[in-house]
């Protein structure tokens, strides 16, 4: 009997201190106590690398996804589609923040700490001369340079518009330019002619010169007046 009770009493020795163990940790592990979401559609959701962090699986101690290395190259991209896109910023309890993101290109997602990105616009406006607003061309090659509704890789899942009508000989005005910020890469923004709300972005190239000799631009061909 009393060998029993030894056994028993040991038995819950063990017991108790396993539980005070699964306690230690519990209080112990790092919890998410605040998240901001980016619920718009706007470019405060847009960030690069700043190469000082990996991209991690989770936020805190978790797989890295991508080294520091790694995300020290695509700092230095010049592609858009390695713009990362924010879902939400969480703060954890022992004051680290992290941000989950996804590249444009949809190849890369994870969390990366407040200080592994930083915020960008991915496009800037440009003034157009006299001499280009307004000038009607037609499109060079409508599978090689679609109509996007905002140029490629500057907004998440927004690549080209799908307008099964359009032609090559469709007739558009230019009424707006923008470039990438990053890689810098032209587009002008066109109207049909035809159709008011058939319009969007498509690739300019260098874009229409003053001492322009070829009459095609990108995307996009001139039509004589």
């Amino acid at each position: 009997m009393k060998r029993k009770s030894i056994i028993l009493f040991a038995g819950v020795v063990i017991f108790g201190f396993g539980l005070f163990n699964q306690i230690t940790d519990a209080k112990s592990t790092t919890k998410v106590v605040n998240q901001y979401e980016y619920y718009n559609h706007g470019e405060d959701r847009d960030f690069v690398s700043t190469g000082k962090t990996p991209l991690y699986s989770k936020p805190g101690k978790s797989k890295v996804v991508i080294s520091t290395k790694s995300m020290k190259k695509l700092s230095n991209s010049k592609s858009t589609g390695n713009v990362f896109r924010a879902y939400r910023t969480v703060t954890l309890s022992n004051g680290q923040t992290f941000t989950k993101v996804v590249s444009m290109n949809g190849k890369y997602r994870g969390f990366v700490k407040s200080n592994g990105v930083k915020q960008i616009k991915t496009l800037t406006n440009v003034d157009l001369s006299n001499k280009v607003q307004g000038q009607l061309v037609t499109l060079s090659n409508v599978k090689a340079h679609p109509i996007f509704e905002s140029p490629s890789y500057t907004q998440y899942q927004i690549n080209r518009l799908k307008y099964d009508h359009v032609h090559d000989k469709d007739l558009f005005v230019i009424d707006g330019a923008v470039k990438k910020t990053v890689g810098g890469q032209l587009y002008y923004h066109v109207t049909s002619t035809k159709d008011k709300m058939i319009n969007g972005y498509v690739y300019a190239g260098k874009g229409y010169l003053d001492n322009q000799i070829n009459s095609s631009f990108g995307g996009l061909s001139l039509v004589a007046r």
